[in-house]
């Protein structure tokens, strides 16, 4: 692999597509599923139903791909803590998602937490292959006092963990905003699942074919150290970080490929800035990263041709590495054509002479 020792610059200029707030890119690994909840939570039954209805449904499409084991456990919900995130995921248009620590030191991929809270029932954020959160409002606060809505929020928000977006069918599970649907429409005598559309069920074979397999679990942590060898050893953070150069390295890994903050290159090309990698590996496809990185042309100083040396399996690992980071921080100021002058600081290349 080749890696210039120097900036690895990726373009400010680089157009990312809207954070999605409930809908996420399919998983890479069987994901282990873990339910917070009071002892005696009536809810329990029902996240049961919704695991089996999304494995049979899998299992019907012809798909390789299941939920994993549900581990339970009681404990009190943070009830705070997963209002914030509910907040945070359902504004999200292409920002950033602030995730509070408690839900990252929780065990599991799929975290469900059953709360007493009233909030909009929600699912995300969603960090490519890393943790995913479900809150469920608490069973008390109407529509889920409703008979088979609670069963249907659950199995509904389970398929935005899964991967699916809203439909515009009030008679379908995945029915939701910006259309009028509402979690009342599941309202129903008799218990029942609503079903998947059609075009849904093939979709679900486009995301999880009959030959997925899950990687190892021994393979995630190893792409992910990988990918973080790749950052460093690339340099990444000499421009995607602000500060680090100047701190020598110093600098909290919270705080890693946020972008370069004010701080500009200034040649005769104009002024760029650092791009935030962790806002535009959030908005992209794995597959997505590795055709970009294979593909595009950047201004100075990023060394865009040492990139494209770069192996498709070292580009993996590094965009796994940068999305369990997570998303954070703004994007990076716009570029600057060569006749406008830039505010400080910025770095001062030889301009040509007059």
């Amino acid at each position: 692999m080749k890696l210039a020792i120097g900036c690895t610059l990726i373009a400010a200029g680089l157009v990312v597509g809207s954070a999605q707030a409930q809908s996420g890119e399919s998983w890479h690994r069987t994901p282990m599923i873990t339910v917070i909840s009071s002892d005696s939570d009536s809810r329990l039954g029902l996240v049961d139903e919704a695991v089996s209805f999304w494995n049979k449904t899998l299992e019907e499409a012809g798909s390789a791909f299941r939920l994993g084991a549900v581990t339970r456990l009681v404990q009190p919900a943070p009830e705070e803590a997963l209002t914030s995130l509910g907040e945070s995921v359902l504004a999200a248009r292409g920002g950033s998602v602030y995730v509070p620590q408690v839900f990252h030191d929780m065990p599991g991929d799929l975290i469900i937490v059953l709360a007493d809270s009233d909030f909009i029932s929600f699912a995300g954020p969603f960090f490519g292959n890393s943790k995913r959160v479900i809150g469920i409002k608490g069973i008390r606060h109407p529509p889920l006092t409703l008979p088979n809505v609670a069963r249907n929020v659950i199995a509904h928000e389970l398929g935005h963990a899964i991967g699916f977006r809203h439909n515009n069918d009030p008679t379908k599970l995945m029915c939701g905003r910006p259309w009028s649907c509402r979690p009342d429409l599941f309202r129903s005598d008799e218990p029942r699942m609503f079903p998947l559309t059609d075009d849904e069920k093939r979709q679900l074979v486009r995301m999880y074919p009959a030959g997925w397999k899950s990687d190892s679990p021994a393979a995630q942590p190893m792409q992910i150290e990988r990918g973080r060898y790749m950052v460093l050893t690339g340099h990444c953070n000499n421009c995607h970080t602000a500060g680090y150069a100047q701190k020598e390295g110093d600098v909290s890994e919270a705080a890693w490929l946020l972008g370069s903050g004010p701080q500009g290159w200034r040649g005769p090309w104009g002024t760029t800035y650092a791009s935030n990698l962790r806002i535009n590996a959030h908005a992209m496809t794995e597959d997505g990263w590795v055709s970009y990185m294979k593909t595009f042309k950047a201004r100075p100083p990023m060394p865009w041709w040492s990139i494209r040396e770069t192996s498709e399996a070292d580009l993996r690992a590094m965009y796994r590495y940068i999305r369990q980071l997570g998303p954070a921080g703004a994007p990076a100021q716009p570029f600057l054509p060569p006749e406008k002058e830039p505010k400080p600081p910025y770095i001062q290349y030889p301009m040509p002479g007059k």
